[in-house]
């Protein structure tokens, strides 16, 4: 028998975390069953609870990786092109998709929001913490933007920030829910309105 003790890991937890935030963006917590996890990420069990332990910590690893990964995306646009376009660019990517695959994502965070919130004990309060840290991160990107004049909507930067994700989450529902093209364009309407 080969002995393995000190054998290095073949893979990249980033990496397999990532590949595990996709597939639970795509199937959801309650559907994404440790196999088809195991199979996503190209990882064995033993590597598995090595590693993550659970697919409960699993989540909740790929949890704050997504909310990295937007915030840096949106960081990134809003250098490149102002923060009313970089948060706007969340709502044209739901359109987009919505339009070319009759089908939307959402957000990961507001998709774990509905399922699991006061389902799982531990999950649900790193969701609570995750949309706190959310809804700071973009109050502080609009009073930028709003010293900059760059957006002129006089509320306060916070209830801004809480209203857009209010919209934006509103925006995934409805079309999730099916509704037409007039209604959807009014939600969209009402962000670009609040931006500007």
């Amino acid at each position: 028998m080969r002995n393995t003790i000190g054998r290095p890991k073949s893979f990249d937890n980033d990496t397999v975390i990532d590949l595990a935030m996709q597939y639970f963006w795509e199937h959801g917590y309650d559907n994404s069953s440790l196999e088809d996890l195991l199979s996503a990420m190209s990882i064995k069990k033993s590597s598995f609870y090595a590693n993550f332990k659970s697919k409960e910590n699993l989540f909740s690893l790929a949890l704050d990786l997504y909310r990295k990964n937007l915030f840096h995306i949106i960081r990134d646009t809003a250098k490149k092109y102002g923060v009313k376009k970089a948060l706007f660019s969340l709502v044209d990517e739901s359109l987009e998709d919505f339009k070319n695959t009759g089908t939307i994502k959402g957000c990961l965070l507001v998709n774990s929001a509905n399922e699991c919130y006061r389902k799982y004990t531990d999950l649900s309060s790193q969701i609570n913490l995750e949309f706190k840290t959310f809804i700071e991160f973009l109050t502080q990107i609009i009073q930028k933007a709003k010293d900059k004049n760059e957006i002129k909507n006089h509320l306060d930067s916070k209830l801004i920030a809480s209203r857009f994700l209010a919209y934006l989450t509103g925006l995934t529902l409805i079309m999730k829910a099916g509704a037409d093209e007039k209604s959807i364009s009014s939600v969209s309407d009402s962000i670009n309105e609040l931006l500007d």
